[in-house]
This record gives C-alpha cells, structure tokens and sequence, in this order.
C-alpha cells in the first residue's frame, strides 16, 4: 500500500451540514481532521459552492485551520472534472490521494483522477444513493463519521 500523500474533502453534506441553519459540522468530524493533522497529511476542500462561502463557513465551523487550501467552483471547472483536484494539487507530488464526498460527482472525480474514492452517506441515507455510489466506484461507503475514522485509522 502506498503511503497517503494528500485528503481531500467535499464541503457540503460532507464535512458541514448545510441542510439546516445554523449551518454546522457533522459529529465526529474534528475527530477526523486532528487525526489526519497529527499524520502530517495535507488536507483541501473541493467544493461546488463558491471558494468565499466555503472559507466564510469553514471559519464560522472552527475547522478552516486544518487546510491547505480550499477549491471552489468559481475556482476551477465543475465536478466531475478532476479540474479542482489539479487546482489544489497543482505543483506537489503526490502518490496516494483520497478524495472524501458525499456526491457522484465526489466519487467520479476522485475516481477519474486516480484517488481513491470515498463516500459519506451520513446525509444520503437511502438504498438507491447506496447503489449509485457503488456504482460509480466508490472505494467505500461510510453512515457515520466514526466509520470513516476507523477506517482512516486502518488505511493510513
């Protein structure tokens, strides 16, 4: 196994929950990013909202601190284009990327960049958004962040 060089999450329904205001991050998230902080693994945001809104959120959740740099979608073409990734990744080596999102399009565009793709289900919890991730590659599925922590222990 290679060694993870970079993790990349989808903002959105992955990392923050917009569903509802006041907006703020999923239980178990911080967990996530201390633990991946304390690997020394550089983490981005890859999102579709503008690259303002999701600094502007990131601050307000406390959570902006742990990235590198954030990729909106006024910053680079649209997922599934792998173009975001390349934003963000653009000039650094790396070998192992993860891509963390809770979209198709998260799942297609980590799969077409050569990540490995990961899907988050904690605000997708039907059957038929279950089968459309495996669909479209999903590495693995996650319901909770806890399972995507352990995981995250195992793998990296």
């Amino acid at each position: 196994m290679k060694k993870t060089t970079h993790i990349i999450f989808d903002h959105d329904g992955t990392l923050v929950d917009t569903s509802t205001a006041p907006r703020k991050i999923y239980a178990g998230i911080r967990d996530i990013l201390e633990f991946i902080k304390s690997k020394d693994i550089p983490m981005y945001v890859w999102t579709a909202r503008s690259r303002i809104s999701a600094l502007e959120s990131l601050e307000e959740q406390r959570i902006l601190s742990f990235f590198d740099a954030v990729c909106g979608g006024d910053s680079a073409e649209v997922k599934p284009s792998t173009a975001g990734i390349k934003f963000l990744l653009e000039g650094q080596e790396y070998e192992n990327v993860i891509v963390i999102g809770d979209s198709i399009g998260d799942i297609i565009g980590g799969k077409n960049f050569g990540a490995i793709s990961l899907g988050v289900m904690w605000s997708h919890r039907t059957d038929q958004a279950h089968e459309s991730f495996v669909n479209y590659g999903a590495y693995k599925l996650f319901q909770e962040p806890k399972e995507l922590l352990e995981f995250l222990k195992e793998y990296i």
